[in-house]
């Protein structure tokens, strides 16, 4: 039997290949770092050799493959397994061109599922005090995520790797992500970058038709616009030989090209298919270019299905769905990035009963049927205008997860808060969507209490009530009179008064104040600890909810902006630069503009 406890710390080791890489040695070092947290010493690492007994193999060792040879030729992608023998441990993946994280992925998957080891925040692990365990012989137990790339955008992952990779989270944009981030890789920096390919300031005087000022998007229906972008493309496929993903992506603006060639397009084809006859114009130039110079490689041309091209250019018949026009489907190196920008969250996005669902179906369904498995999802999970309203998704994240899966994606964007650090429930949202992107069907309550417990410590139980109270009081709105969770502009049903009544505000705002009186207790009266910052960010959200109806007194919105930078919260909406924005929204606050946007 495999034991580890107290008493044996000489026995205990981590043993990793001679020629281990830079991930197994990192694996190596988490997996000792947590057994000295739990078991109060760290084993040492050392080079396999033979006939060790007791140990701790990580990643791809002699003494693993020679055991489990078959397994680990399975694996693929981030998949990763754990086995004991019955003298030793084994925590390995398999290293593959596109990803060295499953060998790390090993490690986390036996602390959490063995040892109960929660990293809930990148600031909170929970570590839980161990005394002694031991493993009898177990055969491999292989651990598979339902998306082969799980890009969560979160301001907390974005500054701490080590967190990133805790979390299973890939992200292109992560510098030094343990294990390497998204794979294939993406070239691309902007998603939205028709102006980037196609610079107003390079091209407007000459070529002004290509422009619609009003809408702020390019013409779709010039082709002479297909050349200049097919030759800054073929450029940045040349200038990133490692990236197989290259986005060439319609502006952020809710509106196509209005010009009188596009408005004839939209009548034949919709304005999705206008775009992407466009695209396809493009991928079929880069076609040729990499049949000449680089026929081996794999090139994905990425295009949105976003706002005006939500609706797919396809119609409903009784035997399926049917292109408009053969046109209109997309070639086979183009692949639809569907976005749910214009949903409710409240609602699972497949309930056809809520008035902003009503045409998720048809318009998912649609597009699936044009790419099959080249459609990629970017799904969201905040309130760009407004980051201090409770995102409250909860009870319909793991359905909308399932669909996903069920559907055949494997690329999934999940886009939360990424630029504003210390949002309230910013790290929760991190841990459970994380979670989910993992495991579709996670238990989303069990996640939520496990986070509440572990991340608010002695406050959970005054936590726990006023995460219940929030629920209750969004549920019987929506059963009353209906509510939807949007995503930028609120309508009414998101900030009434009849929703956020005083008698609701009061009894939330005497829950988290008896949270702070505990957190304020149990930090020896330090204001700045950090059960007390916590608790303040929830407090700050709460006071958001009572301002979107109360115009403050200049005082109470100068004290609501000093808890909020007190608490580490510097913005409250989208934007980009490093700036404090806090003032901005004071002086909204005391002009009765917080739904301003």
């Amino acid at each position: 039997m495999f034991k580890i406890n107290r008493e044996n710390s000489p026995t205990c080791r981590i043993a990793i290949s001679l020629s281990a890489g830079k991930e197994e040695r990192f694996a190596a070092e988490e997996l000792a770092e947590a057994i000295g947290q739990m078991f109060g010493f760290r084993p040492s690492i050392i080079g396999e050799e033979k006939d060790l007994k007791n140990v701790i193999f990580v990643g791809e060792t002699a003494r693993m493959k020679e055991r489990y040879g078959s397994v680990y030729q399975s694996l693929t992608g981030d998949e990763n397994a754990v086995a004991c023998d019955g003298d030793n441990v084994y925590c390995f993946g398999r290293s593959g061109i596109f990803t060295r994280a499953g060998n790390i992925y090993a490690v986390y998957t036996f602390l959490e599922k063995f040892f109960q080891v929660r990293y809930l925040a990148a600031d909170e692990t929970v570590y839980p005090e161990k005394r002694d365990i031991g493993f009898e012989k177990f055969e491999p137990q292989i651990d598979r995520s339902d998306f082969f790339i799980r890009w969560y955008l979160a301001a907390e992952t974005r500054v701490d790797p080590v967190f990133a990779v805790r979390r299973r989270i890939k992200d292109a944009y992560v510098q030094n992500l343990p294990g390497g981030g998204v794979y294939p890789a993406v070239a691309s920096g902007n998603f939205h970058n028709f102006y980037e390919y196609v610079p107003p300031s390079e091209y407007k005087e000459k070529h002004s038709d290509w422009f619609d000022d009003k809408s702020g998007q390019l013409c779709f229906s010039k082709e002479e616009i297909a050349d200049v972008i097919t030759k800054k493309l073929i450029a940045e496929i040349e200038e990133n030989p490692d990236s197989v993903y290259f986005v060439v992506g319609q502006n952020d603006t809710p509106e196509p090209c209005g010009c009188e060639d596009c408005k004839r397009q939209y009548e034949k084809y919709l304005p999705s298919g206008a775009l992407i006859r466009l695209i396809n114009i493009i991928a079929r130039k880069v076609r040729r270019w990499q049949e000449e110079h680089c026929p081996q490689r794999e090139i994905r041309i990425v295009t949105f299905a976003y706002y005006f091209g939500q609706r797919p250019p396809v119609k409903e018949t009784a035997e399926g769905f049917v292109p408009l026009d053969l046109s209109v489907v997309p070639e086979k190196n183009v692949y639809i990035l569907f976005t749910t920008i214009d949903y409710c969250y409240y609602h699972k996005l497949e309930d056809s009963s809520c008035a902003w669902n009503k045409d998720f179906t048809f318009n998912f369904r649609g597009w699936r049927s044009l790419v099959g498995d080249r459609m990629l999802v970017w799904y969201y999970s905040a309130n760009y205008a407004h980051y201090l309203y409770p995102f409250w998704d909860y009870g319909v994240l793991s359905a909308n997860y399932r669909l996903f899966r069920e559907s055949g994606i494997r690329f999934v964007i999940d886009h939360g808060p990424c630029e504003a650090v210390n949002m309230p429930f910013s790290q929760l949202q991190t841990y459970v969507h994380s979670a989910l992107l993992w495991r579709a069907d996670a238990d989303t309550n069990a996640l939520l209490k496990e986070f509440i417990s572990g991340y608010y410590k002695d406050c959970a139980e005054e936590v726990g009530r006023f995460f219940r109270l929030y629920t209750e009081r969004l549920a019987k709105q929506d059963e009353r009179k209906g509510y939807h969770l949007r995503l930028y502009h609120l309508p009414e049903e998101m900030f009434s008064r009849e929703l956020f009544d005083a008698e609701f505000l009061a009894e939330a705002e005497k829950i988290l104040k008896r949270a702070y009186e505990t957190a304020l207790a149990a930090e020896g009266g330090n204001e700045a600890g950090k059960l007390c910052i916590r608790i303040g960010q929830l407090e700050a959200s709460v006071k958001y909810l009572r301002y979107m109806n109360e115009v403050p007194t200049r005082e109470e919105a100068e004290d609501f902006v000093r808890q909020c930078r007190r608490c580490g919260i510097t913005k409250y909406k989208e934007y980009w630069a490093n700036d404090d924005i806090m003032d901005e929204l004071k002086e909204q606050m005391l002009n009765g503009k917080v739904l301003a946007y």
